[in-house]
């Protein structure tokens, strides 16, 4: 009866739907879809005696690309190929899936557009019931169906034969091969039937019901959102339950079930002719319906949006917990290293415990470069928090592109030097008088950073820079000799904190931040940063800054600067003793007449009374600040 009255009710509601209103979606393009169906696989789908596919999953995805505006493809195949061309193909494929957490890994789900209980299938004189009994029992099932997976899972010492279909796998118990066909109750008796198998029987104890969807092999939202929307509306309408009933009425439920659907369809066609009286009720209720119809979609959309940034800032979070731990960790380490050498030292120096000047001496070279390692950490810290606040600006101005190679290569000359390698910098296409007009301190930080990586990773042989002036850009590739970059980590080198492993027993020392530093410097500038992937040895780094090339400048000899200042005076604003000592030390040769300020209040009137020629000023200062 309930087949028939929903058959009547679509039929009205189709007309009207015709009549005074457009489809669900209207689309200027039609979205390609491909749909791939088991070719065996009754009643759900499958070819028929004509070579055209049919059942239930077809039926239903026709319709739903009809109401989606979609132009459908349908091929059939095996089952084992439709996976492995699920699995292994680039192309948007839909197919219909019994749905499992191991499966949703790899592919993407819609909503269940029904239930497909399992049942055992044995011989009649079988005394097999359950499921436990199935231990050393040779299993029959069709190859990469969901229960072959499971049976694999689980190991029983069972004997599995895999067939391409569950039809092939029943013929073949028929005959007496196996013990045991684990097949979805509808499909088995389906077979039963329709082969006339009468040596076989099913358990009539259906277990295992999987949720069946469509699935697509890639993630495609807007693909699964129409599929979705629609199995609602269609659901909301009757007409996927009735569409239920057409297909697999005969062949699940209780023989009651069975007999009404073969021999009552003439009396449900008759009550069904009361719905034509009911047709004005039907127009009434349109509207509710259509209203329904809206709501189910518009918060269907909205909990897959929530659902969707919940995910989002669940994965961002976690990640931003774990990087915050990660660098917390590294920092606290980086940062005790220098500061143990610093403190250790000094205390050895004040208890003159060194035997000679040159042990001292050693002491004091190792407090010297613990402290530069300290500092190059803090600067990396506060460059890195400038460029998440967009405090660096590109100011381009006029620079020399050989000085400031050489001036970068110049800052590692002592590191160079105790490692016995070179960087060797080759630029056949520009000249010492080239001018070019570009941010040359943020060039200058970016090269300085590549070439403290390329010199700590390299052990021997030599530090390539090749540098050129090609379609205003400025290009300066370094190349160092070291460990490389593991393929599977290159697509994460620029990631903060983020070091390439390249054994399990060697820490890299640093934060991590470099690279990241100069991604984010890059972007400043308008420049790109590479890595070139088919390096076997070393890495390769490259840079294309755009600049303006400007004339060339007449090449000058510049005299060094006098460091006779003795007619100059310099007020120091610093609050810090130890600051003041040191820049008063560091001025002490150049003969200038030195004049302090505790804070800012103390500067102003300083120089209200004075004639001052520089100023250097601390920012953080009591009562008044350098600010």
């Amino acid at each position: 009866m309930k087949k028939t009255i929903f058959l009547c009710a679509l039929i009205f509601l189709s007309f009207f739907r015709v009549m005074s209103e457009p489809g669900i979606h209207e689309m200027t393009n039609k979205l390609q879809v491909t749909y791939l169906g088991d070719q065996t696989y009754s009643p759900y789908e499958y070819l028929d005696e004509n070579g055209n596919p049919s059942g239930y999953n077809i039926v239903l995805i026709k319709r739903i690309a009809e109401m989606n505006n979609w132009d459908l493809t349908i091929k059939m195949h095996p089952w084992p190929q439709i996976l492995d061309s699920m699995t292994t193909s680039t192309n948007i494929y839909v197919a219909s899936m019994l749905y499992s957490q191991e499966r949703n890994e790899i592919y993407h789900f819609s909503l269940p557009h029904s239930k497909v209980n399992y049942s055992m299938f044995v011989h009649k004189q079988s005394r097999l019931f359950n499921f436990s009994q199935l231990h050393d029992k040779t299993i029959l099932v069709q190859e990469k169906d969901i229960m072959h997976e499971f049976v694999l899972k689980i190991g029983n010492n069972n004997k599995i034969i895999t067939f391409d279909s569950f039809k092939d796998a029943l013929y073949e118990l028929n005959k007496g091969t196996g013990d045991v066909v684990l097949c979805p109750m509808i499909q088995g008796n389906y077979y039963i039937e329709s082969g006339k198998l009468k040596n076989i029987i099913s358990s009539d104890n259906p277990f295992a019901p999987f949720d069946y969807c469509y699935s697509t092999n890639q993630s495609n939202e807007h693909l699964l959102t129409d599929i979705n929307e629609t199995l609602l509306l269609l659901k909301e309408t009757g007409e996927l339950e009735k569409l239920h009933d057409e297909w697999y009425g005969d062949f699940e439920g209780s023989d009651y079930v069975r007999f009404m659907h073969r021999y009552g369809k003439l009396t449900f066609f008759l009550l069904g002719l009361f719905l034509l009286s009911a047709y004005a009720v039907i127009f009434t209720l349109r509207r509710t319906v259509k209203k329904k119809t809206q709501s189910l979609k518009d918060e269907l959309k909205t909990r897959v949006v929530i659902e969707e940034n919940l995910r989002i800032a669940k994965e961002k979070a976690e990640e931003s917990d774990r990087l915050k731990t990660a660098f917390l960790e590294n920092m606290s380490h980086e940062i005790r290293t220098p500061m143990n050498g610093i403190l250790g030292f000094t205390e050895l120096i004040l208890n003159e415990e060194c035997d000679s000047k040159a042990e001292e001496k050693s002491y004091l070279e190792i407090i010297k470069q613990s402290g530069i390692q300290l500092l190059k950490i803090i600067s990396n810290i506060i460059s890195i928090s400038k460029i998440d606040a967009g405090e660096i600006t590109n100011q381009p101005r006029k620079f020399n592109p050989m000085e400031l190679l050489q001036e970068a290569k110049s800052e590692f000359n002592e590191i160079l030097d105790k490692k016995q390698i070179d960087i060797i910098i080759k630029a056949p296409n520009i000249s010492q008088e080239e001018r070019l007009i570009a941010d040359d301190i943020i060039i200058r930080q970016i090269i300085s950073h590549l070439l403290s990586n390329a010199v700590k990773y390299t052990k021997d042989g030599n530090i390539y820079v090749d540098a050129e002036i090609r379609n205003d850009k400025f290009i300066v590739a370094i190349k160092d000799n070291g460990a490389g970059v593991p393929k599977a980590q290159q697509e994460k080198i620029f990631t903060r904190f983020y070091q390439p492993n390249h054994s399990l027993s060697h820490v890299q020392e640093g934060l991590g931040l470099g690279l990241a530093i100069c991604k984010g410097l890059c972007n400043v500038i308008s420049a790109s940063i590479t890595l070139d992937p088919k390096v076997r040895k070393g890495a390769i780094f490259t840079i294309e800054i755009p600049v303006k090339i400007t004339e060339k400048a007449n090449s000058e000899i510049n005299p060094k600067p006098s460091r006779n200042w003795d007619e100059y005076s310099i007020l120091i604003a610093e609050d810090n003793d130890e600051n003041f000592f040191l820049f008063r030390a560091a001025l002490k040769s150049t003969g200038v007449k030195i004049i302090r300020a505790n804070d800012g209040a103390e500067a102003i009137n300083i120089t209200k009374t004075m004639d001052i020629d520089l100023i250097l000023m601390d920012i953080i200062m009591p009562n008044i600040d350098g600010f």
